[in-house]
């Protein structure tokens, strides 16, 4: 099934104003496949639409322009190059691994990056680690850890069943204003482990961190020993601001996902909420590793993260109004994971879009995909879809060209979200595109019943840039 750009645009979808209308031809033909249904090849000029008013010739222009945001990224493919990692205790290296407390009675060590890493909107970090045992059965364990707790880099928490961010009877203290997810290897019954191998998310909020597992927001016992120097282990943890999850060994889907936000917190598995952090400018943190051994010869083990990567996530360059609907660019088949929404697309790609509903609450509404281009470097102005909004319309009404339609009465193709989104493509750039230093803008507008006056949802944007 094809879905072909009309060779006349359609000046007006029922809220964009009218206009002479443009050809395809100055941006070439988009063709593919949308799933569902053929577009048609010509598309009627829309009438004003009753129900919609014409709101985006009511915007409120922003004053400043909206900049890209950059992503910060931290990357160990291993550690025969720790430049940039802070070592404190017994932390050291063996080989290329980080060993983040080697096997002996109490030892105790941290490793931090020596930057503070922006976590507030986001991020999805990723590490392999190993755990050798030495001596018995192996004990203790290891912690990953995001914190600003006054030590900075050199923050290290108590030994033995602490982890080394937690706290004992004794000192050092516990590390404050911290969240961190377990790699707890030995069940300690007075703690309330749930098990001899498990992963817990701890956190104290502004207060000191504790071990107990009253102080957990979601747990998991591995469904083997985790302390098996055969095994590499992966550990993924992604936070979505409100879900923070985490993933064991590739699994598919999060073996801990929680509601959890670092400005208001989570809630114990006991009851309560924690209050969430104080972040550095608002946004970031220390980020690294703990891991403490015990005070026995029977639970000793060597404790080594063999490869980390982070990225955080950065606000979109185009931000929507908060409305539950996306758009995902592919190129080639693949997933494109610009950062803040950029992406470059090369005269050989072959692009295909996605427009869904992340959490399914406007699945069967209709929508419109609606582009401007623009030179290069110099992206449209914000605009707000009702007055005192903030900016959150990044298409120029009086050059803007309809892609999908769905929003007017007329359109003889109604493209709407469905469940795993509504997908358009593959179809090879626009010849017309490639070598001009032409941008594109694009953003999904859909019916959003009650979300405000107008009942139109916004996405955030894609910015596409063709070199």
């Amino acid at each position: 099934m094809r879905g072909d750009l009309p060779e006349e645009l359609p000046p007006s979808m029922g809220i964009f104003p009218a206009k002479s209308p443009r050809r395809a031809t100055e941006v070439g033909d988009l063709r593919g496949s949308a799933s569902g249904a053929v577009l048609p090849s010509r598309s009627r000029k829309s009438p004003y639409v009753k129900n919609l008013p014409s709101v985006l010739t009511r915007l409120a222009v922003l004053v400043a322009l909206v900049g890209p945001a950059a992503a910060q990224t931290v990357t160990y493919n291993d550690f025969s190059n720790p430049a940039g990692m802070s070592l404190n205790g017994m932390a050291t290296l063996s080989g290329n691994d980080l060993r983040v407390a080697p096997s002996g009675l109490m030892n105790t060590g941290s490793a931090f990056y020596s930057s503070p890493l922006q976590v507030a909107n986001g991020f999805d970090t990723t590490f392999t680690c190993r755990f050798t045992v030495t001596s018995g059965s192996g004990g203790s364990g290891m912690a990953f850890v995001i914190h600003n707790d006054p030590a900075a880099t050199t923050a290290l928490g108590a030994p033995a069943h602490a982890l080394g961010y937690g706290v004992t009877t004794g000192t050092p203290p516990a590390i404050t204003n911290s969240l961190v997810v377990e790699m707890d290897l030995f069940q300690d019954t007075n703690k309330n482990d749930p098990s001899g191998s498990h992963l817990s998310i701890h956190t104290g909020g502004l207060g000191a961190n504790d071990q107990h597992e009253n102080f957990s927001l979601g747990a998991y016992s591995t469904p083997t020993d985790m302390s098996s120097g055969a095994l590499v282990h992966t550990i993924r943890v992604r936070y979505v601001p409100g879900t923070l999850e985490v993933y064991y060994d590739n699994s598919a889907s999060p073996v801990i996902s929680i509601p959890y936000t670092f400005a208001a917190g989570g809630t114990y598995t006991i009851g309560g909420n924690d209050g969430g952090l104080a972040l550095i400018g608002g946004d970031s943190a220390y980020v690294g590793f703990t891991a403490a051994m015990p005070n026995t010869t029977a639970q000793l083990e060597h404790h080594d993260v063999l490869s980390w990567n982070f990225a955080s996530t950065v606000p979109p360059i185009f931000p929507g109004n908060g409305a539950d609907a996306a758009i995902e660019l592919s190129l080639n088949g693949a997933l494109s994971a610009g950062a803040a929404g950029q992406h470059v697309v090369q005269s050989t790609d072959l692009m295909s879009f996605r427009m869904f509903s992340p959490a399914g609450s406007l699945d069967g509404q209709p929508f419109a995909l609606v582009a401007t281009a623009y030179g290069t470097g110099m992206p449209p102005a914000g605009l707000s879809l009702l007055p005192g909004d903030p900016a959150n319309v990044w298409i120029d009404p009086t050059n803007a060209f309809i892609l999908l339609d769905g929003l007017s009465p007329t359109t003889p193709f109604i493209p709407t979200l469905v469940p795993g989104g509504f997908n358009w493509g593959p179809f090879p750039v626009p010849a017309g595109l490639s070598g001009l230093g032409v941008s594109i803008s694009a953003q999904l507008f859909a019916l959003a019943p009650g979300l405000n006056p107008v009942n139109i949802g916004v996405s955030d944007g894609l910015d596409l840039q063709f070199p």
